[in-house]
């Protein structure tokens, strides 16, 4: 049985097409036709109801578990993924919103030419923060390639779960050949690592 293909990276799951000059990203109508594929569904429900069978013993007393937990988390499968691409929704409309901005800024004329020098530097920034997000060069490495990315939501199987970690653009030092990049961090980290001062 066939699985729904994820890509590389998030444009191959959303509707990247702009409608009345918003970008709305939804999940591609395909994909969500595989997500409530009948027989994908009924093959999922049975692997899951096998698998719960053979823990129900430590399940016994769980709280949050009943009979029609499977088919209930399977419901909401749909809902699941949508939720699960929200980070990536955030990070590339503030990207492309930074760039317009900027592209504005550099176009009047109106502005000083510190304002504008400041502003092709801040709208280089955010198109590369575009390509990190977007691009598939390299992408087995970063934390956007599909499947590393819907894993570090939880919604697939990882091997730590780091639920909703943050994440912050680092433009790379051109005196050391860095490169940019996207560094995420669990939220207990991110709060000291991404905080004021807190460069190494």
């Amino acid at each position: 049985m066939a699985k729904p293909d994820l890509g590389t990276t998030l444009t191959k799951a959303m509707d990247m097409s702009p409608v009345d000059g918003k970008i709305p990203l939804p999940v591609q109508e395909s994909l969500i036709r595989e997500l409530r594929n009948p027989v994908h569904r009924s093959s999922a429900q049975a692997k899951a109801d096998q698998l719960v069978r053979g823990i129900s013993k430590e399940l016994a007393g769980a709280p949050w578990f009943h009979d029609n937990w499977t088919k209930e988390v399977l419901d909401q499968i749909e809902r699941s993924f949508d939720a699960a691409c929200d980070r990536w929704r955030g990070l590339y409309r503030s990207a492309v919103r930074q760039r317009e901005l900027h592209h504005r800024i550099i176009g009047d004329h109106s502005r000083s030419e510190i304002e504008r020098n400041h502003s092709r530097r801040l709208r280089a920034q955010a198109e590369s923060q575009i390509r990190l997000l977007t691009e598939a060069e390299g992408i087995y490495e970063g934390d956007f390639y599909s499947y590393r990315y819907f894993a570090a939501e939880g919604f697939l199987p990882g091997y730590n779960f780091p639920r909703l970690p943050l994440s912050a653009y680092v433009p790379g030092r051109r005196q050391r050949k860095g490169r940019d990049e996207f560094i995420s961090r669990p939220r207990f980290l991110a709060i000291s690592e991404f905080g004021p001062r807190a460069l190494s």
